[in-house]
């Protein structure tokens, strides 16, 4: 059976904050790699939702908000955090890449 759950408000409450506050790198990468925003000078979360996370992405001149595609579904603060960290790696290792090439 799929399990449908929402994450709490706690939870979401909770991820944001520590992103924010911790990972402020992954958040870049984030929106540079995965939301294409390679004239990113900064990125916050705004928001998590079971499938995907918003970003308020800061560029030169204006700010913009970017939703991000997880991958794959979550429905509870470890599996966000699971997932949040593969997509970290994910990113870095895609970012070396390309700056090898």
């Amino acid at each position: 059976m799929t399990d449908i759950r929402k994450l709490a408000r706690w939870e979401i409450d909770e991820i944001v904050q520590h992103m924010n506050e911790d990972h402020a790198d992954s958040l870049l990468l984030y929106a540079r790699h995965y939301g294409e925003c390679f004239g990113a000078i900064s990125a916050s979360l705004t928001n998590v939702r079971r499938d995907s996370c918003t970003l308020s992405v800061e560029f030169q001149n204006r700010r913009e908000a970017v939703v991000i595609r997880l991958k794959r579904p979550v429905t509870n603060i470890k599996q966000a955090e699971t997932v949040m960290v593969e997509m970290h790696f994910e990113a870095l290792r895609a970012t070396n890449e390309a700056n090898l090439a």
